[in-house]
């Protein structure tokens, strides 16, 4: 009979630790602030900026490997611009060479990415730390007409990357301003 509690004890214990068990995809929305508990973050937002859930999304599947995860998307207000997140896992974690190793690997990526097609102006390039503590890559372009940003949150392993697209430079400072002010609350 002992032995018998004791594996069910086990099992739930088991079960408990399993069900609880964090994903970089663990984020929600709530008045108007982003919160992940998988990676500690927190980020407020712009106003007049609503979450879409993925399904809303016109974006190819994530990483068949395991490593590319969605964490949020949000517009501003009706127009078709905004801001899309996901976490990355860098080489550092998967030793695959097809896997980004750093920032700077992603966003020389982005750069290698572009349409030839399209012209494409940069505007500007920068790294630093914000009062938070987290370590920011920022690379602010033109194409095709609309201003764009790509930022890189370096974090336990991940590149946190937000893609950013705006009608004006205006309206790209506020998203990549409000980008830069996100928070580790660990």
């Amino acid at each position: 009979m002992k032995l018998r509690s004791t594996q069910f004890a086990l099992f739930v214990f088991f079960f408990a630790a399993f069900a609880g068990a964090l994903s970089p995809s663990d984020g929600h929305v709530a008045r108007g602030i982003y919160t992940n508990s998988f990676f500690h973050l927190s980020y407020a937002l712009p106003a007049n900026f609503h979450p879409q859930t993925l399904a809303e999304m016109n974006l190819p599947s994530g990483s068949q490997r395991g490593v590319e995860f969605f964490l949020l998307a949000a517009r501003q207000g009706d127009n078709p611009y905004g801001i899309i997140m996901i976490a990355e896992k860098t080489r550092a974690l998967t030793s695959d060479r097809r896997d980004f190793q750093n920032a700077a690997d992603f966003i020389a990526h982005v750069k290698r990415g572009f349409d030839p097609s399209y012209t494409w102006k940069p505007l500007g390039e920068k790294h630093l730390t914000n009062p938070s503590g987290l370590e920011i890559d920022e690379f602010d372009y033109v194409i095709a007409g609309e201003y764009s940003s790509a930022i890189v949150v370096t974090l336990d392993g991940y590149l946190i990357a937000a893609r950013c697209n705006a009608s004006n430079a205006a309206d790209l400072k506020i998203m990549t301003d409000s980008l830069i002010a996100m928070r580790h609350t660990k």
